[in-house]
């Protein structure tokens, strides 16, 4: 996990205007340490049972949490989660019910193993109060589910939408070859022309796309067999 984080963005150019970073700082500040399961499948192509056994098995001790979002599973270590109740404690400092109700969640997340769906009976909650979590973006509502909940933190839609836009790109720029297929180089350099890279994307690594679309099985690596380059290409 913490490979695909270090590598999530990319630095900021020198001719970036002060006021402009400070916003891409504060965006990337909110943005959750969550990582999708294909991005960990993709360091280990040949291994996905080993990375799946080693997931449930930091889940059962309680290391990791498990989020759903749309057909992915994303994970985030214990300590990133709490830190984003201490930070929902912190701007509701000023409304004593909810700030009890975050810390009974924290000592909560910090006890409980539960899988992704989440019995409500299992909870220490009031109906009213699991309204608030989930208003608070700590839970998700299951479609046709009234007695569960998905276990989610706040702005996860950030990180999705950081998948699409970049998925969108590499797809597009690789349709646009003849064979579906584009050296690394070249396609690097078009990642770094794109105006929306910062715009948009907040100075997101292609590398980090590449993580998800390669362990999804979208795309694969390989080298060409005039020049060795290193080359991508969607898979048919």
């Amino acid at each position: 996990m913490d490979h695909i984080l270090k590598y999530m963005w990319t630095a900021y150019p020198p001719q970036l205007k002060p006021e402009f970073k400070e916003h891409i700082e504060k965006y990337r500040s909110v943005v959750p340490r969550a990582v999708s399961k294909f991005q960990l499948y993709s360091l280990f192509i040949d291994r996905q049972s080993r990375v799946d056994y080693e997931l449930d098995r930091l889940l059962r001790a309680n290391s990791l949490k498990r989020l759903v979002a749309s057909d992915d599973e994303l994970f985030i270590k214990t300590e990133d989660y709490v830190a984003c109740v201490n930070d929902a404690l912190v701007e509701a400092h000023s409304c004593a019910a909810t700030v009890s109700l975050l810390e009974r969640f924290r000592e909560w997340i910090q006890r409980s193993n539960e899988s992704v769906s989440i019995s409500k009976q299992v909870m220490d909650f009031t109906p009213d109060e699991m309204v608030e979590l989930t208003t608070m973006e700590f839970f998700s509502i299951i479609p046709r589910e009234c007695d569960k909940l998905n276990l989610s933190v706040p702005k996860l839609g950030l990180v999705i939408t950081l998948q699409q836009l970049s998925t969108t790109f590499v797809l597009r720029s690789l349709n646009a070859c003849k064979w579906r297929e584009m050296r690394v180089l070249d396609l690097n350099n078009k990642w770094n022309k794109n105006k929306s890279r910062f715009n948009k994307l907040k100075g997101l690594s292609l590398r980090w796309c590449l993580h998800n679309l390669a362990g999804r099985g979208t795309v694969e690596v390989f080298r060409t067999a005039t020049s060795n380059d290193r080359a991508i290409r969607i898979v048919l």
